[in-house]
């Protein structure tokens, strides 16, 4: 956030706002965050502040970057690969093109339905934060609009850029951007759960981040936070100011006193990487599991497994089972019945090797998780 003025008027308005908060009788505590680090205004306000002795509290709050200036996505990459979370990316790839994956990195307007697209978006992030504890609102009903607008914009100052990452033409992750003079600035970031062993996510920013190595932009920024993903990419520290400040009678002072110390109490607990995944993923899945939709997911389930003690499903199970027990890797197939074959074991039956296109046929005869099937396929 900032203030916008005429630079001529900045130090006038700025102390006519301040004054105007001094004669303020009622209580009120002012709570400005995401300055920028070089802007005038936090500077103006905190001195201010400052000069009339009064309580106030501010912080940085880490912002990574990587400056793309004089290099190369090649040479930036291979020095990060020092790092095993992004060194597995190559082997990761690999693997998926032996089990006949083809990846792809597209832009919105590129996608073979790029009609409602930001649908795809808001599905994808649903599922996934679904199982996370964090204040993310990015798909909320009241936001789903507004996102949308940005997307499709023409403004030619604030540019958002949607790209995503598809596995055989199946859309498993998506980067929403915002673009600004030379800066992108990486605002969400998601993939489909169900491909998380594939590492979708990881491969998603890899493809991200050569894009704008390769483009005429100068600075990729991660935002706000303390994941370890972004300190493993970057070696840039940016930041953003954040300053408190309340009217001056003695129960505003009283809550902005507690507001200090829960702020440091958050500066304290984000500086520790293990502790944010806890709250993040331990507890979102924690929530998860005691929410309606797990329940009813976990029921549906179940009626499922029953149809197995038909005959109709134990047949196939054990011709699938047959068949896999010729092989010394685990593999997934699929199965073609010629017409007029009564579910009997017959060497009509032909085996083929399943593709990704096939894990949501294959998990629903499996009577599994898709995620499980996925998996499958990966490992081999």
């Amino acid at each position: 956030m900032d203030f916008l003025f005429d630079p001529s008027f900045r130090e006038e308005l700025n102390m006519s706002f301040l004054d105007k908060v001094d004669k303020i009788k009622d209580s009120y505590l002012f709570n400005l965050h995401a300055f920028a680090t070089r802007s005038e205004n936090f500077h103006i306000l905190q001195k201010y502040l400052s000069d009339k002795g009064k309580t106030f509290y501010s912080r940085v709050i880490d912002c990574p970057y990587i400056d793309t200036r004089g290099k190369s996505f090649e040479e930036y990459y291979k020095a990060k690969r020092k790092h095993s979370s992004i060194k597995r990316i190559k082997s990761v790839e690999k693997k998926i093109a032996d089990a006949g994956g083809e990846l792809k990195y597209l832009n919105s307007s590129n996608l073979k339905e790029n009609k409602d697209f930001m649908d795809k978006v808001f599905q994808i992030h649903d599922k996934r934060w679904s199982k996370k504890l964090d204040t993310s609102d990015f798909s909320s009903e009241k936001n789903k609009n507004f996102f949308t607008a940005l997307a499709t914009n023409n403004n030619k100052r604030l540019k958002v850029a949607v790209d995503f990452l598809t596995l055989n033409d199946e859309v498993i992750a998506f980067e929403y951007g915002t673009i600004t003079g030379k800066t992108y600035l990486g605002y969400r970031a998601c993939h489909d759960d169900d491909y998380s062993p594939l590492s979708p996510g990881k491969i998603s920013l890899k493809e991200n981040i050569k894009v704008i190595f390769d483009s005429d932009l100068e600075e990729f920024n991660f935002g706000t936070g303390y994941e370890r993903y972004k300190l493993e990419w970057t070696d840039n520290r940016g930041g953003l100011n954040k300053l408190l400040f309340s009217t001056d009678d003695s129960y505003s002072l009283k809550i902005l006193s507690t507001s200090m110390k829960k702020e440091e109490l958050i500066k304290k607990l984000k500086s520790k990487p293990k502790i944010v995944s806890f709250k993040r993923n331990t507890l979102g899945k924690i929530k998860y599991i005691l929410s309606f939709a797990y329940i009813r997911t976990r029921i549906k389930d179940a009626r499922g497994r029953l149809t197995l003690y038909s005959l109709k499903q134990l047949i196939k199970k054990t011709c699938y089972r047959i068949i896999e027990a010729r092989y010394f890797q685990v593999d997934i197939f699929k199965m073609k019945k010629p017409k007029g074959l009564n579910y009997k074991y017959d060497e009509s039956y032909s085996a083929t090797i399943a593709s990704f296109n096939d894990v949501y046929t294959i998990a629903e005869f499996l009577k599994c998780s898709v995620k499980k099937v996925v998996s499958y396929m990966y490992k081999g």
